[in-house]
Formats: C-alpha cells, structure tokens, sequence
C-alpha cells in the first residue's frame, strides 16, 4: 500500500502538464501512487499522461470523459489506495519537499489534516500568497474558521493539503459544479478538528485568467455563491458567534460576482448577489477586521453600477502595479 495517493485532474493542460508531472515524480517521499484522472482532454493532454504512465509504475490514468473537476476528485479519492491524499491541479507544481513538509507539519503539531503556504504565479512574477514564517501552527476550529472567513491563512483550495484518506472517503466534493472545494472545505475541517499549517511555500499556484475561465465562472455563479453560503451556515451552526465574519464572507462573495455580470441586471444571480450585498452592507461597514477592499465596494453599490465597475478596474490596476 503506498503511503499517499496524488490526485491529479486533467482537462486540456498541455502545456502545464509536463513540469507538473515531473514535479510529483520528484519527491523525496518515494512511497506514492500518481492518479491521474483526465476530464475529457481534447489536446495532447491524453498522449502526455499515458506516456508518463508507461515509464513509471507508479502512475495510473483514468480516461473519463466529460467530467468536471468534483466529479474527477471523487473518483480519484474512490481509487485512492494510500494512506493519505493530496491534490495536485494540472497547471501547477509542487517542489520536491512538498510531501515531506506536510508529514513534517503533522508530526510537529500533532494535526492530521495538514496545509502549507503556496507561491502564486503572475506571468513573470511570483509571491507568496501568505507571509513565511518558519514555526508551524495548530488551528483549532474556531480559529481556522475566522481566519478563512476573512481570507486570511490556510486556503480553501483542494490542492496543497493531506489528508487522511478515511477522511475523504466520508466527503463528496458536489458533482459538476464549480467552487466545490469551499462547499465542502467546512466538512472537512470539522471532521479533521482543526488543521496543522506550515508557512514556507512548498505548492506553485499558476494565476492567468483566460476568457474561456470567464465565461466559466459568469456561467456558474450561483454554484459560487451557493458554496460560501453553505460554508457560512455550517460555521454558524458550530459557532454562532462568527456570524458576523460569516456575513462578511458571503458580502464578498456577491461582490465577486456582481463584477463579473455587473451589465447584466436581468439575471437572477445578479438579483440574488444585490440583495445579498443590500442586506449585509451595515455589518460589513461596521467591521473593523472586513477589508477596506469590501467596504468600497458596497459603497460604490449604492452610486450604480458604472461606479462599482470603475473602481474594480481600478482596483485591479493597483493590484497588478504592486
């Protein structure tokens, strides 16, 4: 039985995939079986998998298609044979210590479910996403649910975490929508207990927004807005006294939408994210840990939708500046 079982979804990544598989094959923890499960590829994806499953026994590819990344997760979990899972996506890469950091965190902190920081990639530049510190952190559940719930460390994202594979046995990430990972992220947390995170980067998070992604994410708003709504309610329901943090949460959440259909007034996911927005403005605006980033976007809610529009541009114009 191998020790961990890397998952990794692969749809149209041709020009990712290599680095990312040779990435995984070069870990120093030796002991892993490499799934990869193919949503369907149309490009030379298909030919790039099956030859890196002929040279190394290790890896076994599962040809699927016309699946979404949920549905690949799922069946690459049910496969799964070792002990623990990790999830690598297709156009990122891991450094070679990236299994050995994760067990590294769990022997320290005593934490089974295990997270490390990840450098986020930008063309030509890359940073880390939360600042490096060398000691290693057990988060209780209250405290790693505060601090997801105002975007602070650990990440949502399936990728860059191990997991006890009898953990993931019990959780089905939701078939065929998009943002599965933040609808099942409080799931997990409450299974594992809380969760062990190490802050020197070990996961390389490749960042482009393509027009194909857009018109992904415009399609599937309200699998967005649904995930963090029922992230929100599970936290509520364990701990009434995050609510506002919650409130928080699912403001943002509307404003992330809003901008991406913001001339579009007819849909029902721009109704839904208004009045999402409408109802939790005065708690957002009265939060001294919510971003000034949200409060400026209810503010400019309420002067319409060209002001909201331009100040998202020129939010994202600072943002790239820096």
């Amino acid at each position: 039985m191998p020790k961990v079982s890397v998952i990794v979804p692969v749809y149209n990544a041709e020009a990712f995939l290599p680095k990312c598989l040779s990435s995984i094959l070069a870990q120093t923890v030796r002991e892993f079986e490499l799934i990869i499960i193919d949503g369907g590829s149309t490009d030379s994806s298909v030919m790039i998998v099956d030859e890196y499953a002929a040279r190394d026994d290790r890896v076994q590819v599962v040809h699927q298609p016309n699946s979404s990344l949920a549905d690949a997760r799922n069946l690459g979990v049910a496969l799964a044979r070792g002990e623990d899972i990790t999830f690598v996506d297709a156009d990122d890469w891991i450094e070679s210590s990236y299994l050995a950091y994760l067990y590294q965190i769990r022997k320290e902190t005593g934490c089974q479910l295990t997270t490390c920081n990840h450098t986020v990639e930008v063309g030509q530049k890359s940073y880390p996403h939360f600042p490096e510190q060398e000691a290693l952190e057990a988060l209780d559940l209250r405290i790693v649910f505060e601090r997801i719930l105002y975007h602070k460390a650990p990440d949502v994202c399936a990728w860059g975490k191990l997991y006890p594979s009898e953990l993931l046995h019990t959780i089905r990430y939701p078939a065929g929508k998009i943002s599965e990972d933040v609808a099942v992220i409080a799931d997990i947390l409450i299974a594992a207990g809380g969760i062990g995170i190490g802050f020197t980067p070990q996961y390389h998070y490749r960042y482009y927004v393509s027009s194909m992604s857009k018109m992904v994410m415009c399609k599937h708003l309200w699998d967005a807005m649904d995930a963090v709504e029922r992230l929100t309610q599970k936290v509520i329901e364990l701990d009434p006294s995050l609510t506002r943090a919650c409130v928080r949460r699912n403001v943002h959440a509307a404003l992330s939408a809003k901008r991406l259909i913001v001339q579009d007034q007819t849909r029902p996911d721009y109704t839904r994210a208004n009045r999402v927005i409408r109802e939790g403005a005065l708690t957002v605006l009265r939060d001294p840990y919510a971003p000034g980033r949200d409060k400026l976007g209810i503010v400019a809610s309420v002067f319409g939708n060209k002001a909201y529009r331009a100040l998202w541009q020129f939010y994202c114009r600072v943002r790239k500046a820096y």
